[in-house]
């Protein structure tokens, strides 16, 4: 059921693409494009439709300024990157190149989202300010889903919390407010955590400036709930179970594209069996145009290896069924039309599986005790002297610091903190192991929250994990554990253990039992109505904008869809940026 029309923020996108690039001016058009905005820009519009704006040619940042011998005369050259140190660096690297030539090139930064402070200073410091054009391309929603849009900014939570940078969450609030022109002012706003009552008082504000413009009082939403990340910690460090969520915890998803280096089978010359090789990375296309991913992407991963074979088998029926024409017209026919898309499909299934099998051999021991782990201290709501000793051997084992900081995270945030005595040796052992070098790490994980101790008074001042899950549920009992994968409750994505703090308040919320919210978060827990909405307020809730603030896993998506057929509501899922354990983490890890 999908009530919400993401396209028009695409085309949204896209216009404002077409409009910085036209500004510049007639002439032969470079795009140089930092490499993290490859995968969204591609997404977003691709290369067909750049060159239509008028750029000729596209490169990699990277590649641009390091490898050019020579610059054309009357030259536009317009660089789209975000507004970091390194990145200024490498630009006056070609300045230099385009002087010592001395050739007449006009220089343009396209700078994503917007301009800072810090880097306007920074470019004027550095002699640019006179050389090169600056103009901002703000955000928009990014469609990855027919019910899912991302700003794809995945460290905003570090950003607020250990930069005090709220740039983010004005970003996130024009992006929700461009929404509301398509689809309509809710009358109610929940908010849940500093970040998002920040950001509801943003949306009100705009709401009163342009009142005219979105509030004419025909509106497709009913409410909008935001939910900051810090509310719930516990799902990003978690394995996600479904079929997306384990691709992209193992592979990484970047704006719905996957790279994978499936494994290459060579025929042995002496046995004639066959042997493992590796072969060039291949990257998939996971969106809601690739139809047999869309019926998968939710589906508990013990079950996509049966599904993907089941859909193999279909398809070689199909294929059989064909080979039987006669006439050279239907061979014509089947050529011109078929024969490629079941190529296609074939392909598709083909490296779906591949992947599948990757994930499971890679992780046949270590994703298994990562589970059971995971289980054990959720299901106590605490962690146990083996516990420290799983800790103390990964640490040994040198896994990748992700790794490590995920499962002290895990312990800390799950236990409502580590006592004192624990805190000081897993520190130590840490830092012996990873370097002291990583003090800045550690200290970065104790002030945005995910690891404390049980003893500070900061850690007593909002509900812990042990008293949210269990008062609102989201801790299974032991017949849930027992019914295993099945995909019609809102456990079954990690194994029976848990469900997402997201499903739980969406039910309370969809029930008009919100009053229980209040009384557990107090202020932490806002509501606001709109006024000119109030008409329909007591209405059933049929269509919800959610907003994570912070970032949102794949996990989440899935549990939020189940939630939409249970209780037969349209829902749009918003996001500053799609994460996983990985890219929540990575921010967080910084050496002196």
């Amino acid at each position: 059921m999908v009530a919400f029309d993401v396209s028009n923020l695409k085309l949204l996108c896209q216009k404002k693409i077409t409009e910085c690039i036209r500004a510049v001016g007639s002439g032969e058009k470079h795009l140089v494009i930092q490499t993290t905005l490859m995968r969204p820009l591609d997404r977003m519009c691709g290369a067909g439709f750049l060159k239509s704006c008028g750029i000729s040619k596209i490169y990699k940042l990277e590649d641009y300024c390091a490898t050019v011998d020579f610059v054309e005369e009357n030259l536009h050259v317009l660089f789209l990157v975000r507004p970091e140190t390194a990145i200024l660096k490498e630009f006056k690297q070609f300045v230099e190149i385009v002087d010592a030539r001395k050739r007449v090139v006009g220089l343009h930064l396209l700078i994503v989202p917007k301009m800072t402070e810090s880097f306007r200073n920074l470019i004027e410091m550095e002699g640019l300010f006179d050389i090169v054009s600056c103009t901002e391309l703000p955000l928009e929603f990014l469609p990855l889903d027919v019910d899912l849009v991302s700003l794809e900014m995945p460290s905003l939570y570090k950003e607020f919390l250990l930069d005090k940078d709220y740039s983010g969450v004005s970003l996130l609030s024009s992006a929700l407010w461009t929404v509301q022109g398509f689809f309509g002012v809710p009358h109610t706003v929940y908010a849940m955590g500093s970040l998002s009552k920040l950001l509801s008082d943003l949306m009100e504000a705009q709401l009163t400036q342009d009142k005219l413009a979105h509030d004419d009082g025909d509106s497709d939403t009913d409410i909008v709930l935001l939910m900051d990340r810090g509310e719930d910690l516990i799902s990003p460090l978690l394995s996600p179970l479904t079929f997306q969520g384990a691709l992209d915890d193992h592979f990484g998803i970047n704006c719905c594209y996957m790279e994978f280096t499936p494994p290459a089978v060579e025929p042995s010359k002496e046995k004639g069996d066959g042997v493992t090789t590796s072969a060039a990375p291949t990257i998939l296309t996971l969106g809601p145009e690739i139809e047999v991913f869309a019926q998968a992407k939710d589906l508990h991963f013990a079950q996509v290896s049966e599904f993907v074979r089941a859909k193999l088998q279909e398809l070689d029926e199909i294929k059989e069924s064909k080979s039987g024409l006669k006439g050279i017209s239907d061979l014509k026919n089947f050529v011109a039309n078929d024969l490629r898309k079941f190529q296609n499909e074939s392909n598709i299934l083909k490296n779906l599986l591949s992947a599948v099998d990757m994930v499971i051999a890679a992780g046949k021991h270590t994703r298994v005790k990562q589970l059971q782990l995971e289980q054990s201290v959720i299901a106590s709501c605490s962690y146990d002297r083996s516990d420290l000793g799983h800790l103390e051997s990964i640490f040994c084992q040198q896994v990748p610091i992700e790794t490590a900081i995920r499962n002290i995270s895990l312990f800390s945030v799950v236990a409502g903190g580590l006592s004192s005595n624990d805190l000081k040796l897993i520190k130590t052992r840490f830092l012996h192991s990873y370097g002291y070098e990583h003090l800045i790490t550690f200290n970065h994980l104790e002030q945005t929250g995910l690891i404390v101790c049980n003893s500070d008074p900061f850690s007593k001042k909002l509900p812990t994990f042990a008293t949210w899950a269990k008062k609102l549920a989201c801790l299974a009992n032991a017949n849930t554990v027992n019914e295993g994968p099945k995909f019609d409750n809102p456990y079954y994505a990690t194994n029976g253990a848990f469900c997402p703090l997201i499903y739980k308040v969406l039910e309370f919320i969809c029930t008009n039992r919100f009053e229980e919210l209040t009384r557990l978060y107090g202020g932490s827990f806002n509501v606001r109505k709109t006024p000119s909405q109030a008409h329909r307020s007591e209405k059933k809730v049929k269509s919800i904008i959610v907003c994570l603030v912070g970032g949102l896993t794949y996990l989440e998506c899935a549990i939020m869809r189940l939630f939409a057929v249970k209780f037969n509501v349209n829902i749009l899922i918003t996001t500053s940026g799609m994460i996983n354990s990985k890219r929540f983490l990575s921010p967080m890890i910084e050496k002196i």
